[in-house]
């Protein structure tokens, strides 16, 4: 775009580090001969970068005639004709006087900073939503300030670690359990552990639910 703008004031350049990861690996002509790692990755074969600076070039000319693209011809969608040797999640169940989300082992009243927290609640499968974009767990701490509780980590945070395991398979019963490895900067306070998934019945209805923990104290 700068080489073909006849003024250069009006223009910004903005690059995204996660475009490559739409593509997997680009490399050259000769990097591709090699086939290492990055060779092998480059999908299109090896004059894929050759390509894609032709179709960069022809972006470019658009963005500045401010002119449309043809979009071409969308990639079929083979979701249906994919196999899966997973078995399908039959059905959740619990033990007669338990629901999912009751906590089986709760957490101490009081953990010092670089303990572990472990808490375990009765669960359905988590194959039964992959929770994508959310958590199946939040370790969540007090504010008085705003009496709310404020979310401190997820399951995408490194000290925290989430664990399932089916107890018994006859009826269904399933344990997850939460794991929470306090950090050193973990600011002192009021704290507690959820667990968020869904159980599905022997309907295949699904159903979701939330388990807390007991409140506990984080100290120095």
């Amino acid at each position: 775009v700068l080489e073909e703008s006849s003024s250069r004031d009006d223009i910004q350049v903005v690059l995204s580090s996660l475009s490559n990861a739409y593509s997997s690996y680009v490399t050259t002509y000769e990097e591709y001969q090699v086939q290492r790692y990055e060779g092998a990755s480059t999908m299109y074969g090896p004059h894929t970068l050759e390509a894609y600076i032709r179709q960069f070039e022809m972006l470019a000319d658009n963005i500045l005639l401010r002119e449309d693209v043809d979009p071409g011809l969308e990639p079929a969608n083979l979701l249906g004709q994919q196999f899966s040797f997973k078995l399908n999640v039959m059905f959740d169940g619990v033990r007669r006087g338990k629901k999912f989300g009751d906590v089986i082992d709760d957490a101490h009243p009081r953990y010092r900073v670089g303990s572990i927290v472990k808490v375990s609640f009765v669960s359905g499968h988590p194959r039964n939503d992959m929770m994508l974009e959310r958590s199946f767990l939040n370790v969540e701490r007090w504010n008085n300030d705003t009496e709310t509780w404020d979310v401190v980590a997820t399951d995408g945070n490194w000290e925290t670690k989430y664990y399932w395991k089916r107890t018994n398979t006859l009826i269904g019963e399933s344990i997850s359990t939460v794991i929470w490895d306090i950090p050193s900067n973990t600011k002192p306070g009021r704290y507690r552990i959820r667990h968020f998934g869904n159980s599905k019945n022997i309907l295949q209805i699904l159903k979701s639910y939330t388990g807390n923990s007991r409140e506990f104290d984080v100290v120095l």
